[in-house]
C-alpha cells in the first residue's frame, strides 16, 4: 500500500512540475522588460564604423539622432524635450524596417513592422506588432495590413488574455458623407 502511495505523490509531484513550468513558459514570453541600448550605436561612432548626424532644437535640446552604417543601414532616434528617447526606427536602404516606441521610463511602448512602398516611398505599419506596459508586460500583439489593424488580441498586466478581435473594413461610397455600418 506504501509503494502505491509513493507512486502516486511521486506521479502528482512530477504533473505538477510538469504544470507550473508550462505556464512559467508563458509568462515568460509575456514579460519583454527592453530599454534601447543607445550606447551600442554610439560606440559604433566612435570606432568609426558609423556616422552620426545630430539635429537640435532651437533651445538646444537633442531632437533627433541619425547613424549610418554603411550604405544600406540607418537608425533614427527621435527625443522630447527633456532628453527621453520617443522612438527608434531601422531603415535598409530608403525602406523602413521597424519603429519602436517608448515611455518616458525607457521601457518599449511598441514595436511595429513597416513597409515602404517601393513606388512611392511612403511607409506604413504591415505586418506584426506588439504593445507593452510600462512594466515590460505584453498588453496587446496584433497584425497590420496597409496601415489599418488586421487582428488584435489584448492583455491584462497580470496575464489574462482578451477575445481576439479582428477588423474588417469597408470602402465608403466617393459621395457619401453618412457613416457605413457593417452587419
Amino acid at each position: 500500500m506504501k509503494k502505491g502511495l509513493n507512486v502516486f505523490f511521486s506521479g502528482l509531484l512530477v504533473s505538477l512540475c510538469l504544470l507550473s513550468s508550462c505556464s512559467g513558459e508563458e509568462s515568460d514570453k509575456r514579460y519583454v522588460p527592453y530599454i534601447f541600448n543607445q550606447t551600442e550605436l554610439d560606440s559604433l561612432v566612435k570606432i568609426k564604423v558609423a556616422i552620426l548626424d545630430e539635429a537640435k532644437r532651437e533651445d538646444g535640446t537633442l531632437q533627433e539622432k541619425r547613424f549610418y552604417l554603411g550604405d544600406s543601414v540607418k537608425y533614427i532616434l527621435t527625443y522630447n524635450k527633456s532628453g527621453s528617447l520617443l522612438n527608434a526606427s531601422k531603415y535598409e536602404g530608403a525602406h523602413e524596417v521597424w519603429t519602436e516606441n517608448f515611455y518616458p521610463n525607457g521601457q518599449r511602448m511598441s514595436r511595429f513592422t513597416m513597409f515602404t512602398d517601393p513606388r512611392t516611398g511612403e511607409s506604413y505599419y504591415q505586418g506584426p506588432y506588439q504593445s507593452y506596459y510600462q512594466t515590460g508586460w505584453l498588453k496587446e500583439e496584433g497584425f497590420y495590413k496597409k496601415d489599418k489593424p488586421f487582428w488584435m488580441l489584448p492583455y491584462t498586466e497580470n496575464g489574462l488574455s482578451g477575445d481576439t478581435i479582428f477588423y474588417e473594413y469597408q470602402e465608403a461610397p466617393e459621395n457619401s458623407s453618412e457613416p457605413i455600418e457593417i452587419p
